[in-house]
């Protein structure tokens, strides 16, 4: 069974595109910093400051997206997709015999540079479902954070193509 968070605001894609350059900028100052002989010491001092400043700003920002994807968990096996507020509400319970179309698509967990180029652009890759039931179409999106989620969702999917469900897999383009 596959177990994701679901996003639920566009924002957060924002914050993730942050997130990449706060990661890569402050190893272009960590490298400087190792080369400390060629500048003065205030300049060090200042390129420092500026290193531990992008650090506290990763952290925060972070917390800002893990508590984007923190109210509703979805759950998908071979029979049903469920959605489960952390609030402890009643879940939602999607069951899929009773839909008409399901798409879904879903990446690597693993980036290349050229994906963290398009991140950086503000092209993010995104993963989701499309329900259409009732004639309504309802997306989806949710965050897969590891491999093991990666291959439970695989694993669904291969056991919703043998139970002949109505699904179409938007291929990701590489």
């Amino acid at each position: 069974m596959f177990k994701g968070a679901l996003i639920e605001n566009n924002r957060y894609y924002h914050l993730r595109r942050e997130q990449v350059l706060l990661i890569i900028i402050p190893g272009i100052f960590a490298s400087l910093l190792i080369n400390f002989r060629i500048f003065p010491i205030w300049i060090t001092d200042i390129l420092f400051g500026i290193y531990i400043y992008l650090n506290i700003k990763t952290f925060k920002n972070q917390k800002k997206m893990s508590s984007m994807t923190a109210k509703r968990t979805i759950e998908i096996d071979d029979t049903e997709i469920r959605i489960i507020p952390k609030d402890g509400t009643t879940k939602e319970i999607i069951n899929l015999g009773n839909i008409e179309k399901i798409s879904i698509k879903y990446t690597s967990v693993e980036a290349s540079m050229k994906e963290l180029k398009e991140e950086i652009k503000g092209k993010s890759k995104k993963n989701f479902l499309v329900i259409t039931q009732n004639n309504k179409e309802r997306q989806l999106e949710f965050e897969i954070r590891s491999s093991y989620m990666l291959v439970q969702l695989t694993i669904a999917i291969e056991k919703w193509k043998t139970k002949n469900y109505p699904l179409e897999v938007i291929p990701t383009i590489q």
